[in-house]
């Protein structure tokens, strides 16, 4: 069901599925949602930043499954807000979590695999 334009309210049963470990239901949620993480991973990623837009777009994914856990069909939101919400949310965290002074020696470490770190 990629590149379709489903129905919110197909979105929201697949929702339901996935929720309770229907396989197919989630690849088909993550079919939908998953050009909207990477949008957003790129559009959010500041140059400044020191996480790859396949991190950013990881971490996004990572609310999705959130939102899929979380969502409340009583609630009366579509399943796509509310993840889109959790995604937009999760990049945001993962971005200042990492921008922070305390992640620096983490996110500028130097693979030992490194041809130009040298050895004495």
């Amino acid at each position: 069901m990629s590149g379709k334009k489903l129905d919110e309210s197909l979105i929201d049963s697949l929702a339901i599925k996935a929720a309770t470990g229907d396989d197919k239901a989630m690849s088909e949620l993550i079919a939908v949602i998953m050009p909207y993480a990477k949008a957003k991973a790129s559009v959010s990623n500041p140059r400044f930043a020191r996480m790859s837009d396949d991190d950013l777009t990881q971490e996004g994914m990572f609310g999705f499954l959130d939102a899929v856990k979380k969502f409340d069909p009583d609630r009366n939101v579509h399943f796509t807000a509310f993840a889109k919400v959790c995604i937009e949310n999760r990049i945001k965290s993962a971005i200042k979590s990492n921008s922070s002074s305390g992640n620096v020696a983490l996110t500028t470490a130097v693979s030992i695999e490194d041809d130009s770190v040298r050895t004495l």
